[in-house]
């Protein structure tokens, strides 16, 4: 049986009714969701997971271009006393913020009490990376500095850059520099946290 390394026990396990980590319990084996875990994986066990539209099955047409497909880099969150979540960043802009009904970001800071609902977005493209703060009331740090990036301008990010957003921190791994998403977690593991700027709440 096709087995697949769990992103928060970094173990290799076999496929699970239950869609948990037989090791450590992590639903999605530590997957951000069920889109997120690897079409390989999913296509070997004849879609377990239900008839969804994000899943390739045997009958659907070519996937889009390699190049939109392609992952160019990873976003882990790197907060002292939080689980690393990992996110994938592909060619194009992401929003970054605080989910309301009706409303949810590509990347969602639901526990950040100082997160905006569109705190800041990244930008990918094939030769960079960017990030603008979308007006928020907190600001956007890099790399632990005590003040915060220009609003509305971007702001090149390179491969170990920590950014936070709100009081939630995650470092950059870029593909020029890591192998796959298992080596952009290992690393960001092992790196020492930047300092956190606090918030002030008003």
């Amino acid at each position: 049986m096709d087995t697949i390394t769990c992103l928060n026990c970094l173990q290799e396990v076999s496929y699970q009714k239950d869609y948990h980590c037989s090791n450590c319990q992590t639903l999605w084996w530590g997957y951000e969701n069920k889109d997120r875990i690897p079409s390989s994986f999913l296509k070997s066990q004849r879609n377990p997971l239900g008839d969804t539209s994000s899943f390739t099955q045997e009958n659907t047409p070519a996937m889009a271009s390699p190049n939109l497909d392609m992952v160019i880099a990873w976003l882990v969150t790197h907060t002292e006393g939080q689980p690393n979540l990992l996110h994938e960043l592909k060619e194009g802009k992401y929003i970054l913020g605080r989910a309301i009904p009706g409303s949810i970001p590509d990347i969602a800071l639901n526990q950040d009490q100082y997160a905006s609902r569109k705190h800041a977005e990244i930008k990918v493209t094939p030769q960079e990376i960017y990030v603008v703060d979308l007006d928020s009331k907190n600001g956007v740090y890099l790399n632990g500095h005590s003040q915060p990036i220009g609003r509305s301008f971007p702001q090149a990010l390179g491969d170990g850059d920590t950014l936070q957003v709100g009081e939630t921190k995650m470092v950059l791994r870029t593909r020029q520099v890591v192998k796959d998403e298992i080596t952009a977690l290992k690393t960001v593991r092992k790196m020492p946290y930047q300092p956190t700027v606090r918030i002030k709440a008003e």
